[in-house]
């Protein structure tokens, strides 16, 4: 059986672990906290690479740079699979910004602050690292 996360992400669980593992977790965790937390710990690297890029813009750092981090950042959490549960403000970064990023609020206040900080060749170094 498939459930959704109230972000649509597909989670696949056969019916009765599924069920039995939101009953354990019911009195501290309610399922849809818990399901939010599955699409935070699924997020936590895009997050990471926004948070990262807003900071390399702010310190003005070359485009060469910035590509290079926001490409191998991101990958080598996925590799490491960093996305678990012990790094709680990670995966609360990631809530958030799934919560958030949905709207397109956060890539737009980047892409804004990354044009008038370092210039159209950093932003191309950003997007193309996150669409590499």
């Amino acid at each position: 059986m498939t459930i959704y996360t109230p972000g649509v992400m597909p989670i696949s669980f056969p019916m009765s672990y599924a069920f039995s593992l939101l009953a354990r977790l019911y009195p501290k965790y309610r399922p849809h906290k818990v399901l939010k937390i599955a699409e935070g710990m699924d997020k936590a690297p895009e997050a990471i690479a926004y948070l990262l890029g807003f900071i390399l813009f702010a310190v003005q750092i070359s485009p060469i740079i910035i590509f290079i981090n926001v490409l191998l950042f991101p990958a080598i959490m996925r590799g490491m699979h960093i996305r678990s549960k012990s790094i709680d403000y990670v995966v609360n970064l990631g809530v958030i910004f799934n919560s958030i990023g949905t709207f397109g609020i956060i890539s737009i206040g980047l892409t804004v602050f990354g044009w008038y900080s370092v210039g159209w060749q950093g932003l191309v170094a950003f997007l193309c690292a996150r669409f590499f």
